[in-house]
This record gives structure tokens, sequence and C-alpha cells, in this order.
């Protein structure tokens, strides 16, 4: 169960909010406790098949499959380490997966994914132990992006940046949008007016249109469109 609209949202562009929500309503017409019931079987059922993968020796490379609906950014990966330890695996193991074992996988084991001297200084400080709770992942003391040091402050002002960010862009969306009427030549008015184009509940574009006829006896049809943004 969610709130109609959670505050996360307001991080993500307006394309991918219509999408969520779009995606919860359709959820909450279909999901009832029989359903939910066959979904969590469903859920046991591949975590014991990834985990059977990982003792048979397959590379796992975890992942968020964000920005999938309900997916985001950031918290999804730790949701997905979460399911691999729930499948089975120690959480010390997922860990080496998403960080050193990921790097391999992507052919950039020599970059990054280890704290090593050469490699990028990619970090996040925690403050307990992950090999006892993953759930430490969620709560970064500070995170050290190439080197650079951004404290629990520095985190949040970049997610209100961020928020305002979207704040503004929505707002740009729903403002009006004038479109001035096509230039014309000469000819008799037959029909004149706007239109717009939405899709995922997003305008794309808007427009000014002219049909008249020509002093030859032609039609012509005349358009001038604007995209947001």
């Amino acid at each position: 169960e969610r709130d109609e609209r959670p505050g996360a949202l307001d991080l993500l562009a307006p394309t991918y909010e219509s999408r969520w929500m779009q995606e919860l309503l359709s959820w909450r017409q279909a999901l009832n406790a029989e359903s939910r019931k066959e979904l969590e079987k469903a859920l046991e059922l591949q975590r014991s098949l990834v985990f059977d993968l990982w003792k048979a020796g397959v590379v796992l490379l975890p992942g968020s499959a964000a920005p999938n609906s309900w997916r985001m950014p950031g918290p999804a990966l730790v949701d997905e380490l979460d399911q691999l330890v729930l499948a089975g695996i120690e959480p010390a193991e997922v860990l080496r997966l998403a960080t050193a074992g990921a790097a391999e996988v992507l052919g950039h084991g020599k970059l990054y994914g280890k704290i090593a001297k050469g490699l990028r200084a990619d970090l996040v400080v925690l403050g307990s132990d992950p090999t006892v709770s993953l759930s430490a992942l969620r709560d970064p003391e500070m995170v050290i992006v190439r080197g650079r040091v951004l404290e629990r402050p520095d985190l949040q002002a970049r997610l209100e940046v961020l928020r305002k960010l979207q704040t503004d862009v929505r707002a740009v969306a729903s403002a009006p949008l004038f479109v001035p009427a096509p230039d014309v030549p000469d000819g008799d008015l037959l029909i004149s007016g706007r239109a717009e184009t939405w899709a995922l509940n997003q305008r794309q574009s808007a427009e000014h249109f002219t049909v008249l006829r020509q002093l030859d006896g032609s039609l012509l049809y005349a358009t001038r469109i604007r995209y947001p943004g």
C-alpha cells in the first residue's frame, strides 16, 4: 500500500511520474489477497532459482531496473541486494557481487570496484556493518565520488536542487503554451484553430493551424508547432 502520490516522485521527471502512477492504479485494481499470494509464490521461486544459479557458479550481476515503475534510482539497487540475501546468499558476498564483481563483469575491474591504490575513489561510508545488515546502505554517512567527499548536508542539498528542478519542469509543462498563427497567403479562410498532442499525461506539443482556399482555388493547410522546452 502506498500513498496516492509518494513524495519521492518529486525527484522524477513528470513523464516517469505519469507512468508510475498509471501502473500503481493498475496494481490497485488487480491486486487482491489471492493474486498477492500467487505473486509471493512466484517471487519465492525466483529467489530459489537465483540461489541455485549462484551455487552452480553462474556469475550474477546485481541491478536496480530503475527507472522502471516503482524502482526508484538508488534505493531500488538496495531492494535488489535484499532479495539476493533473502535468496540465501550471505550479505558479504552480495556486497562483493555489487562492487568488485560488477566491475569485473563490466570489464572495469582495474578502474573501480575495490579499495586499492590506483583505483577510482568511489566509496560509500556507512554508520554500521553492511555485512550484518544491508539496511546500512539506505542511510549513508557520506559518499565519495571520484575522490570528492559529499557529506549528509551535501547529499541533501543535491536532492533539494533536483526537487526544485523537477518542480520547475512541471511548472513549464503545465503553463499555457502560446502558438501564433502561421503565415499564409491571401485567400478565403475556411478554418483555423489550436490543438495539443498529449502522451502519458504530458503535453508533447501545441499547434496553431489554418486551412484556406487560395486565389487559384487550391486548398492550403498551414501549421505552426511548438514543443515544450
